[in-house]
């Protein structure tokens, strides 16, 4: 069966975006301020974001890969990025790059067909293949 693959890939600062509009969404409010470093831990795919309050204080947060992922797909769905209901969405590291692999199994008939594989030169298949005339004789 046939599958397509789509491959959405963000910027940190969407990172940062999605992940302060989850933590609002979920009734915990990131700190107040602005977010001054973004470190990615790429094998676990985990998200840690520091935060300089007004009062000069720091203060971080982490998101898992999974609150990451759900606040992606929030953040795709408020910038009107199409995504696929009935698609995997998986968070994965692209060479060094968060992104989306977005996977959609067709949903065409799957019929059985038998496939015959010929081997040989093209010449010699084509020879094969050339039925002799109507009332032809062999040759000797």
């Amino acid at each position: 069966m046939a599958s397509e693959y789509r491959v959405i890939f963000f910027e940190n600062i969407d990172l940062v975006a999605a992940a302060f509009d989850w933590k609002r969404t979920q009734g915990e409010p990131p700190p107040n301020g602005r977010a001054t470093k973004l470190t990615i831990d790429r094998d676990r795919l985990s998200f840690k974001i520091e935060v300089k309050k007004k009062d000069g204080d720091s203060a971080t947060f982490i998101m898992e890969d999974a609150q990451m992922t759900a606040a992606l797909i929030m953040l795709c769905r408020k910038r009107k990025i199409p995504l696929p209901m009935k698609s995997k969405k998986n968070l994965v590291n692209v060479g060094g790059q968060i992104a989306f692999m977005i996977s959609m199994p067709s949903e065409g008939i799957v019929a059985s067909v038998p496939i015959e594989y010929i081997t040989g030169t093209v010449a010699e298949i084509k020879k094969s293949e050339v039925p002799p005339a109507a009332g032809a004789r062999p040759q000797a």
